[in-house]
């Protein structure tokens, strides 16, 4: 019988197309059977029908710690790789999950040295602690696959990535996500606003440099790439009515606009790593450097960036500073196939004799499942009569097929209400 495993993908233009490919690519997988579950479509039942060995989670968090220990109890193999493995603020890594609830995880593989170090120190003493490995971001591995971007084939275009998801979400109100929020960090309400003011003082911030930037040029291209889940509608209202030749960019692959671009603008946002990997300079947009990635991108006056936005000399110059920052704050003990590739043998264990068991589910694993697909039944029964609808769904596998179909034509893989794939024969 073949391994099967279950990687929850969250994004389709963030997540999908990198484990998508390290399925595909990587010797880990061979001879394996996979199946890419959108976060959307995560549900008891199907893991009690299909019986996977293993779920590669995208993170643990409030939100997601309770299905995390159902699957536990039906005798699967949880591993988290967290799609943001690097947070703002690495003191808030796992932050929201109790020791306790750490237990239901069976590994974690950390991007870094770094969130290992914080994960060790914290559950030193716990009985129930999950193997922590440091394997890189499969995310990175797939982007360092990527040929460099030839920047200056595109002098004069300029994107500018934003971050400000919780201000304006996309596929929820702003009291949804404030409140969830709450719930996942486990903050005080003015704790959370005070938060939500010093992003919404910063968003306004990059607003008014990108305006003074605007005004000052004649022939610049701007194109506005939203993160996957904030809202156009600030920029629709604020940035477009002044200056309607600026783009916005939606779902759309991170890769294609960077290929499509110069310079990339930002603020402190994750997008400066992907930027950097794939050979491409990042400014700030903001004098304070308030985290890791506004650290290691320069800061450049909006006055002196209107003289040499289309310079190829001064492009180079911002990509030079940007390797000694990296080198500076040692970005490769927070993402450690920065440096070297992806730790191909998490199967090796230090006495080389792990291996994920093919196992059958035991009478409590069984009853377990047959109660809780029950409830789940009753549950779905019960919304049907009170005429609820399903939140709009993110990322649903019909994405994926589409995906695969367009990407991965001759591969093997087979789609039914799922979709699954088989790497390596």
């Amino acid at each position: 019988m073949k391994e099967f495993w279950i990687y929850i993908v969250d994004h389709p233009q963030r997540d999908l197309p990198s484990l998508i490919w390290w399925a595909y690519n990587s010797e880990m997988h061979k001879n394996h059977k996979i199946c890419l579950l959108p976060t959307s479509e995560i549900s008891n039942d199907f893991f009690v029908k299909h019986k996977p060995h293993v779920i590669v989670w995208n993170y643990a968090r409030r939100n997601n710690i309770e299905a995390i220990k159902q699957t536990k109890k039906l005798g699967i193999y949880n591993i988290v790789h967290d799609t943001e493995g690097i947070p703002y603020e690495l003191s808030k890594y796992f932050k929201g999950i109790t020791d306790d609830e750490l237990g239901y995880i069976d590994e974690v593989w950390c991007w870094g040295s770094k969130q290992a170090e914080i994960l060790n120190n914290r559950n030193s003493e716990s009985h129930k602690k999950p193997n922590i490995l440091v394997t890189g971001s499969i995310r990175y591995e797939y982007m360092k696959s990527l040929k460099k971007c030839g920047y200056k084939n595109k002098l004069g275009k300029l994107v500018w990535n934003t971050n400000y998801a919780l201000l304006s979400p996309k596929y929820q109100s702003k009291w949804k996500e404030f409140s969830d929020y709450l719930f996942i960090n486990n903050t005080s309400h003015q704790e959370t606003l005070d938060f939500f003011l010093k992003i919404a003082s910063k968003r306004q911030t990059c607003s008014e440099y990108i305006k003074f930037f605007l005004r000052g040029t004649k022939n610049c291209s701007l194109t506005i790439r939203p993160h996957p889940f904030e809202s156009s509608s600030f920029y629709n209202q604020d940035i477009l009515p002044e200056f309607p030749s600026t783009k916005i960019s939606r779902d759309v692959d991170l890769n294609i606009d960077l290929e499509d671009h110069s310079l990339v603008l930002q603020n402190g946002c994750q997008t400066a790593l992907d930027a950097f990997i794939r050979g491409m300079p990042s400014i700030r947009l903001e004098p304070t450097a308030h985290n890791i990635w506004s650290k290691v991108t320069p800061y450049i006056e909006p006055s002196i960036l209107v003289n040499n936005y289309s310079s190829e000399e001064f492009l180079d110059d911002v990509l030079g500073k940007q390797k000694e920052l990296f080198e500076e704050h040692n970005v490769k003990a927070i993402l450690h196939n920065l440096q070297y590739r992806f730790n191909y043998s998490v199967h090796k264990r230090p006495n080389n004799s792990f291996k994920i068991q093919i196992r059958k589910l035991n009478l409590a694993q069984k009853l377990y499942g047959i109660k809780y697909q029950t409830i789940m039944n009753l549950k779905n029964i019960k919304a049907f009569l009170l005429n609820k609808k399903p939140n709009k769904a993110k990322l649903t596998s019909f994405m994926v097929k589409e995906y695969l179909e367009a990407h991965y034509e001759y591969q093997h893989w087979n789609f039914d209400l799922k979709c699954f794939l088989y790497p390596k024969n």
